[in-house]
């Protein structure tokens, strides 16, 4: 399999009126909502980044996590109710794993949501996906 190449995008800081540059990540999230319509992290149509913080949580359906690298697709469904108050989780964090002479490094992204009753997380580390609710106490 070749190397993973990210592109570049352009995210719009509202508050400061600046343009910058947002390199893609592996796993990126993608926002589905009740209507069909889908906010994207990296934005391949408009080449715009977006944050979390964009996400009309009332709206939404679903996470889609998603790679340009790999062929898998993951879907976390949102769960809506009258106590509603969600929060969403994205997080990507290094994890070493090996012995003392033998140790390697590991990016895990971790996309999510909790709310006051129920949580859910997607952790990914390369081709690898398992859910959790408590992605704080993974160990390999």
């Amino acid at each position: 399999m070749q190397e993973f190449t990210p592109k570049v995008y352009k995210f719009h800081n509202k508050s400061t009126d600046t343009v910058i540059d947002a390199i893609e990540e592996l796993w990126k999230w993608e926002a589905e909502y009740l209507d069909g319509t889908v906010l994207k992290q990296f934005d391949d149509e408009t080449g715009d980044f977006h944050q979390m913080r964009e996400i009309d949580r009332y709206k939404l359906k679903a996470l889609r996590i998603v790679s340009s690298h790999y062929k898998n697709t993951y879907h976390l469904l949102v769960p809506h109710d009258e106590d509603f108050e969600l929060k969403i989780i994205h997080e990507r964090t290094r994890l070493q794993i090996g012995t003392e002479n033998d140790t390697g490094w590991f990016t895990l992204f971790v996309f999510g949501w909790e709310t006051l009753h129920a949580k859910q997380f997607l952790v990914v580390c390369g081709e690898t996906a398992f859910v959790t609710s408590d992605y704080k106490r993974v160990t390999v």
